[in-house]
């Protein structure tokens, strides 16, 4: 007997089917970034050369909230001869340091005139705390009944002076790595300045409080 043709299976419709299994390439989708709304705020700033005056300026003022503080925990109310030294010190700092970034280094871009403020910014916070710190251990050498938890104070501020000078020192690689040795050699003379300077009242007070014992 002749064979019988084979019969030919039907396709089913689409909603016969069962559920229809994703692939794998369906499970791993392409996950979006997530808005960084800080981060791109502050590269706007940055990249603006307007707005990156704002900056500047808020760096500014919270090193002089952080100065208001130390001086409210630390010294108290400042003397009348205090307030005039740290007045001198400021403005001849800013004199003499107007003159070196425009008249030594001749800076013309946006970047590095910030990144030089910045720089002496933090410097002279250090230069007048330095300076306060050494005006009141003057004036309390010179009295005997002085508690000791007065010079405790000033001479734990000349000691955290010193070690933010060690930071400063880092700052300076870092900056000169990125920058050249010529910037080097000047960020690192200033830090070396203030780092003696404050070595120099740490001594001149320890001697001071091993005569007193």
């Amino acid at each position: 007997a002749a064979a019988l043709p084979r019969a030919i299976p039907l396709a089913q419709p689409p909603h016969l089917h069962g559920p229809q299994r994703p692939g794998p390439a369906r499970h791993h989708r392409q996950r979006l970034p997530r808005p960084q709304p800080a981060r791109d705020v502050a590269q706007y700033l940055l990249s603006d050369s307007l707005f990156v005056w704002v900056l500047v300026n808020t760096a500014c003022c919270v090193l002089m909230l952080v100065a208001k503080l130390i001086q409210c925990i630390v010294f108290g109310p400042l003397r009348v001869s205090e307030r005039q030294h740290l007045k001198d010190k400021f403005w001849n700092f800013i004199f003499y340091k107007f003159i070196f970034i425009f008249g030594v280094l001749n800076v013309q871009t946006v970047e590095e005139v910030v990144m030089w403020c910045l720089w002496f910014a933090g410097l002279v916070f250090l230069h007048l705390m330095v300076q306060l710190c050494k005006d009141r251990f003057e004036y309390l050498s010179f009295s005997p009944t002085t508690p000791m938890s007065s010079h405790g104070r000033v001479l734990s501020l000349l000691i955290a002076m010193l070690l933010s000078c060690c930071g400063l020192a880092v700052v300076c690689c870092v900056t000169g790595y990125t920058h050249g040795m010529h910037t080097l050699a000047f960020m690192a003379a200033e830090s070396l300045l203030v780092t003696v300077r404050t070595a120099h009242v740490i001594l001149r007070y320890v001697i001071h409080l091993w005569d007193l014992n």
